[in-house]
């Protein structure tokens, strides 16, 4: 279990891997040795093998149902066999491969193994990934669903009856309404806070200013359902609040996708047609869109002139890391979402399904938004988030693994 923490505390503190949702790069992160697997020979071989029959259910205490799902379920998890838990996901990038390490600090603490599963950016190698998974035994499954093949998914695992969750991304129906318990963050909420915190915070920087030269280019990716919510609330708060303001959006699918360098290249764009703007402020729904934006105002001398704030925070950590106390930067704010805040629930909600303490119906309808877009008939755990600043950062990862990895407090 040491081992295991000391993995994460690196993982969050050092590299800063955060939950953003929607799109990630390529690296590698040791994760204890499991492997993750293909729907290929070498995959049988390798995945952990989950005990015969499933595990047995464990001794539950007489106040269970009231924290049914939660990291601190009154139930005693060595009253069974130790499950094993299958993680499921499109592409083992970045971002998969923090969450998957943040699911590994729980391992010891509630009895069970997690393998990563992966669908390789391929549509039919992640439906036969749902079929190995059944087929190899495993007790449980943790999903993260793109929304083109989520319909076809959710018949398959329908059929497998193993129990699961949709983690990251709502597993939709044809008709746009969710099928299952979910762990997944409020889209259009994220892009709120962020423009909030730069109404709330842009005197600081500058004093009064004149609004007619303030411009927000609002950084975004139209063809992804997840990353375009992000930029809706952004667009409508400034446009309310500055109506002489310059609004401008920047999509990356046009640019090269989820990357810094798309990033920089659609914000070097805009702020080099307009010269008449003197004031920027940039919102954004990946970290690395804050990154790639930060850039540009360093190049061109503009960095008191601008201020960046995006949703998620691994990129802009690294390079908040990387500087002396007196380099300046535009990037002086994010949304931050601890992969732990992901793990927490996700690997608690399915253990109580494979229990048998919770139904997909049952399983957090107390926590389901009365307004939520996709349907209430299920579960809906929103994952908990904050604005860091340059100054907070380092002190927010420490109370959350103070919180989750040493106290075990509850999530909620």
């Amino acid at each position: 279990m040491k081992k295991i923490i000391s993995l994460l505390l690196v993982v969050l503190m050092a590299a800063g891997l955060l939950a953003c949702g929607g799109g990630g790069q390529n690296g590698n992160i040791e994760t204890s040795g499991t492997e993750t697997q293909t729907p290929d020979a070498s995959a049988s071989e390798t995945a952990a093998a989950p005990p015969d029959g499933g595990a047995d259910t464990p001794a539950v205490s007489a106040d269970a149902p009231q924290n049914v799902g939660y990291i601190d379920d009154p139930v005693d998890h060595f009253a069974r066999d130790t499950y094993q838990i299958a993680y499921l996901s499109p592409a083992f990038m970045f971002l998969q491969q923090s969450w998957f390490a943040a699911m590994q600090a729980f391992e010891e603490r509630l009895n069970f193994k997690v393998t990563s599963f992966t669908g390789e950016n391929n549509s039919d190698t992640y439906l036969t990934n749902i079929e190995l998974i059944a087929s190899q035994g495993y007790d449980g499954i943790i999903m993260d669903c793109e929304q083109p093949v989520a319909v076809r998914a959710y018949e398959i695992i329908e059929e497998t009856g193993v129990p699961y969750i949709a983690f990251v991304q709502s597993l939709l129906d044809e008709n746009g309404k969710t099928v299952c318990p979910q762990v997944v963050l409020d889209q259009y909420d994220t892009g709120k806070k962020t423009i909030d915190w730069l109404i709330a915070n842009y005197k600081s920087y500058w004093g009064e200013i004149d609004a007619s030269t303030l411009g927000l280019i609002d950084c975004t990716v139209t063809t992804s359902p997840d990353l375009a919510l992000r930029a809706v609330a952004p667009e409508e708060i400034f446009k309310a609040t500055f109506p002489e303001g310059h609004y401008f959006m920047a999509d990356m699918a046009a640019a090269g996708g989820v990357t810094a360098d798309a990033a920089y290249t659609q914000v070097m764009a805009t702020v080099s047609a307009h010269p008449e703007i003197e004031h920027w402020w940039v919102t954004g729904s990946t970290e690395f869109f804050g990154s790639g934006s930060a850039r540009v105002f360093d190049d061109l001398g503009k960095v008191d002139d601008a201020l960046v704030c995006v949703v998620g925070a691994g990129a802009n950590i690294v390079d908040w890391d990387s500087m002396t106390p007196d380099t300046k930067s535009s990037l002086v704010a994010c949304l931050a979402i601890s992969d732990l805040l992901y793990a927490a629930p996700a690997v608690s909600g399915v253990i109580a399904l494979i229990d048998g303490r919770a139904t997909k119906e049952t399983l957090w309808r107390d926590k389901t938004p009365a307004d939520w877009q996709f349907g209430t008939d299920y579960g809906v755990w929103l994952v908990e988030n904050d604005i860091i600043t340059r100054d907070t950062y380092k002190t927010y990862f420490e109370e959350i693994n103070a919180k989750y990895l040493l106290s075990g407090g509850h999530t909620d």
